[in-house]
């Protein structure tokens, strides 16, 4: 179910900025019309062409080894420091090894630091992984294993490819929409007059916008929190669930959800610490329950 969500999003969110950049470059001409039934319909699809081949091109350089390259470009992560090393790659060692005996294959993802003072981590692209450097400083080796062993596991359910793809495909219609808006609202002069001629279009634009980007977010509300319990399940189906159970507990009072109203309550990327220590514990407690009784 979370897969078919997380497809059709894909798709929807590619489909609606081809489109939504199509009508842009159709504005020329549509110039001086004030009525939406007078757009040509085929001069838009026309216009659709190149940024569905720019679209695609991107997609499938993100799918390449270069990808996770130029995703690192928009991120704030660092190489690491020799420092740095001394706190990875034991930690790293124990994910390769455990990961090796439970799927017979090896894995070598490049991993790099975020000078963040909180004790965090995030998988990106295909094969990359970043851990903040205050993990690094607090937490003991088999905690950063277990770190390492979650965002391993959003590399294994292919979640750093397909968060790259979606804001790749969400993110060109949100700028050019806030550009349209800014256009429209703060513009003066000769922009002015060019604004309320174009009017229609671009109030045309905004409320087709409205209901997408609300799918888009409610999309991820659905699917992100189970991405977040899965990848927990893969640390401990590695053998890493106490780790982080210990990391999460350490974490737990830092995770402050004191923010009032519905839509601030469900604003949040991640599950409550204490859910996901709750689903830990709970499926150790079974494991535990099924060994005993074996």
């Amino acid at each position: 179910m979370m897969n078919i969500v997380r497809l059709f999003m894909l798709v929807l969110l590619g489909v609606f900025t081809v489109l939504y950049i199509a009508i842009i470059l159709y504005i020329p001409d549509f110039f001086g019309e004030g009525d939406l039934t007078k757009i040509d319909i085929n001069v838009v699809l026309q216009n659709a062409k190149i940024p569905a081949i720019v679209m695609v091109a991107m997609m499938v350089l993100l799918l390449t080894p270069l990808g996770d390259f130029f995703i690192g470009l928009f991120l704030p992560t660092r190489k690491r420091s020799l420092r740095d090393d001394e706190k990875i790659n034991p930690a790293m060692e124990i994910v390769r090894r455990l990961y090796q005996d439970k799927y017979s294959t090896f894995i070598n993802p490049k991993i790099y630091v975020m000078d963040f003072p909180d004790m965090n981590g995030m998988a990106f692209g295909k094969n990359t992984i970043a851990v903040s450097s205050g993990l690094l400083k607090v937490a003991d080796e088999e905690e950063i294993a277990a770190v390492l062993a979650h965002e391993t596991g959003h590399l294994y359910n292919r979640d750093g490819i397909y968060n790259a793809l979606l804001y790749m495909c969400l993110m060109p219609s949100l700028m050019i929409s806030y550009i349209c808006g800014v256009f429209f609202l703060s513009s003066y002069g000769i922009l002015f007059v060019v604004s309320l001629l174009c009017a229609p279009l671009f109030t045309a634009l905004w409320v087709v916008s409205l209901p997408v980007y609300g799918l888009y977010l409610l999309s991820e509300k659905i699917t992100r929190w189970p991405v977040e319990y899965k990848a927990d399940q893969f640390a401990l189906k590695l053998g890493l669930g106490a780790g982080l159970i210990s990391l999460l507990d350490s974490m737990e009072d830092q995770d402050i959800r004191a923010k009032e109203g519905f839509l601030q309550k469900y604003a949040y990327t991640h599950p409550p610490t204490a859910l996901r220590i709750d689903r830990l514990e709970r499926a150790l407690m079974k494991d535990i329950d099924t060994l005993s009784t074996s």
